[in-house]
């Protein structure tokens, strides 16, 4: 019996092992998925651009925005830095999403809009986030 228990305990052993073997590899996988933010429900009473006052004040805001192709595929130094951060914060209701966000820039720089037509590249050449 003693042969079989420690057989068996050994077999527990690798078994345990394997699993935090695989839970460390399905963290690692975890790490690269995109961060998510859950929308709260409610509806501003009036749109205004004022994201101090209720029901905006309770609604938490997303973590900032980050270089959208990612750190191992952009060009080093592409990504926004301190002085760039754009975060948002989201309510809806029956009718309507509403999504404020809040951009800033460096000094000097500016927000850019020019492209008006529907499905235009704005990424080409406008400030956007996505």
């Amino acid at each position: 019996w003693g042969m079989m228990a420690a057989a068996v305990a050994g077999a527990t052993a690798a078994a345990i092992a394997t699993l935090r073997f695989k839970r460390i590899k399905a963290s690692a996988a975890f790490m690269r998925y995109p961060q998510q933010y859950v929308a709260r429900r409610g509806t501003p009473s009036v749109i205004d651009g004022n994201v101090h006052k209720e029901p905006w004040s309770s609604v938490p805001w997303s973590k900032p925005f980050v270089e959208i192709r990612g750190v191992e595929d952009a060009p080093p130094g592409s990504g926004p830095n301190d002085l760039q951060t754009t975060r948002m914060k989201m309510l809806w209701d029956d009718d309507c999403l509403y999504v404020a966000a809040e951009m800033n820039v460096a000094a000097g720089d500016e927000l850019v809009a020019k492209f008006t037509a529907r499905n235009s590249p704005i990424f080409h050449e406008d400030s956007d986030i996505e």
